[in-house]
Parts: C-alpha cells; structure tokens; sequence
C-alpha cells in the first residue's frame, strides 16, 4: 500500500541548492516510479509512504515482518538510501546503473541479505546483492564525527543480520 503525504516532517523548506523545477520534477517521478516497484516486488509484505520535500521527494519502505530492515530513500540532488537503525546511508547520482544498484539493493536487504554492525559513534551496513557482491557502506553519529573509532569495533560492535520481509 502505497500513502501520499505533502510534506516530510523535517523539510524546513530552505533550500539553498538552487535546483530547477525540471530537476525537482525528475526527483519526484523517480520516488514515485520507485514506489510502484516496490509496490509490485513486495506488495502487502511492505507499507510505502511517499512525502514531497523541497527538493524532491522521500519513500520508506516498511516491512510488515518484525525486525525486518526499514528503507528510507531520499532522491533530491543525489539519491540516499539508508537502511536499518544507522545514519549509513548509500549515496548515488543519478545514472541508469546506480538506479540498477538501487533495485539489486531494495531486492538483497528484502531477502534477508542485510547486516548491520554498531560501535561507538560508529556503524557499517552490509547488503549481499545478486551474484553474491557486497554492498557496503559506513557511518558515523553525527556528535562523534571526530572520534576515532575503536580498535576492531566491527568484530566486537552490535551485529544485527535483518531478516528476509517475506517469512
């Protein structure tokens, strides 16, 4: 199922990027062409809200299962996508093969192919995409962006492996 919202909650409508009406336009069909698809791969096994933000627009995908992986994309002047409890977030420009990364990375974090690893002010998130490629991506928590990280934190931080939306 698919919501329409106006706006997202945090778009404080200053936008200083100074991206055209066209540019914009092209953000929001991307989401909304995105939505149909994960409509259509997943259907009742996901909720999607898609919200307009200044820029462009904002799809989360929402399994139905527990513990599954949420998603969040944001297309405006790149594409993000974020994936489960981090501030990792995949960044992408706009060309036909990073669209194509996109869906091989909605389609693996689905199937259950996404884990997340947790330290201090820090995080790793790791999707196995078709033909067995890794996907992955770090972050950091904003307050820590200076700290170092600890010796080995990804052997001995959180480790959380998503489940697959369909059981």
């Amino acid at each position: 199922m698919i919501t329409v919202g106006e706006k997202a909650p945090w778009d404080d409508g200053d936008d200083d990027r100074g991206e055209s009406a066209q540019d914009i336009g092209n953000h929001r069909r991307f989401i909304a062409e995105l939505a149909k698809l994960v409509d259509a791969w997943f259907g009742e096994l996901v909720l999607l809200n898609v919200e307009e933000i200044e820029e462009g627009s904002f799809l989360s995908i929402v399994p139905t299962r527990e513990n599954s992986a949420t998603v969040w994309v944001v297309a405006a002047e790149w594409i993000d996508l974020q994936i489960g409890h981090s501030n990792c977030r995949f960044t992408f420009r706009y060309t036909d093969n990073n669209i194509g990364v996109v869906h091989e990375i909605l389609r693996g974090v689905a199937a259950g192919e996404a884990t997340e690893i947790r330290g201090p002010g820090r995080s790793l998130v790791t999707v196995k995409v078709e033909g067995n490629t890794v996907k992955t991506y770090p972050g950091t928590e904003r307050v820590l962006l200076a700290m170092l990280p600890f010796p080995g934190w990804q052997s001995w931080g959180t480790r959380t492996t998503f489940p697959a939306y369909k059981t």
